[in-house]
């Protein structure tokens, strides 16, 4: 199976390769190295067996539309990162880290951003307690935020300088599209992708009017991640 994929050039003229399975699964290639955020298969019929070896798995939390252990080991060999929060850790075997932390894998920096909701009625889904996160890689000079499930709370709102967002549009699980036009009228990525777009009482978000009304903000490129 083929999936789409988009070419950035990153700011030192290295290239950036990013694919899109499904949902929250994407790939990202770059500095000779293959990396996932929350590779997911059977569930959004996304078989990564044809793939690309991980190098570096990125687990944004543990529910089963991110983390999906027989999708993880068909991506992994001895070699390969894998990196969650605490309660991936019981679902896979993974490095831990947590919100405000900043590391290294090979000459990408990673940060670890807070992902949380903050809609008193949404608690329930992704409680702040419970560690969720974001990733900021920088990678060639190019800043790529990919949100994990979370609202626009104040630890989003504080970035800057991101020239790519993965931001998620599913209310009432995370963002509505109020909310998403909120963060990207305030953070100013130079490229959104609206991702995690799934369904409530059956009907798919409508990310389509993004496109429109964030015209003057960003570049909206929508993809099939529902």
């Amino acid at each position: 199976m083929t999936y789409r994929t988009d070419n950035i050039t990153a700011k030192d003229g290295s290239e950036i390769i990013i694919t899109f399975y499904a949902h929250a699964s994407i790939g990202i290639a770059c500095a000779g190295k293959q990396i996932y955020l929350d590779p997911v298969g059977e569930k959004y019929e996304t078989d990564f067996s044809s793939e690309r070896k991980a190098d570096l798995i990125l687990l944004t939390h543990h529910h089963s539309d991110h983390l999906d252990p027989c999708s993880i080991t068909t991506l992994s060999t001895q070699t390969t990162t894998i990196i969650g929060n605490r309660k991936c850790l019981d679902f896979v075997d993974c490095r831990l880290t947590a919100p405000y932390q900043t590391f290294w894998y090979k000459s990408i920096k990673i940060e670890t951003i807070p992902a949380y909701n903050v809609t008193p009625s949404h608690l329930k889904y992704h409680p702040k307690e419970d560690g969720g996160l974001g990733y900021l890689l920088t990678i060639g000079g190019t800043r790529i935020y990919i949100a994990g499930d979370t609202e626009d709370n104040n630890d989003i709102l504080a970035l800057r300088n991101i020239d790519i967002a993965f931001l998620p549009v599913n209310y009432p699980y995370t963002m509505t599209i109020l909310q998403v036009e909120n963060v990207v009228k305030t953070i100013r990525p130079n490229i959104f992708y609206p991702y995690h777009c799934g369904t409530s009482n059956g009907i798919i978000t409508d990310v389509s009017q993004l496109a429109d009304s964030l015209k003057d903000f960003t570049e909206v490129r929508i993809r099939n991640m529902i």
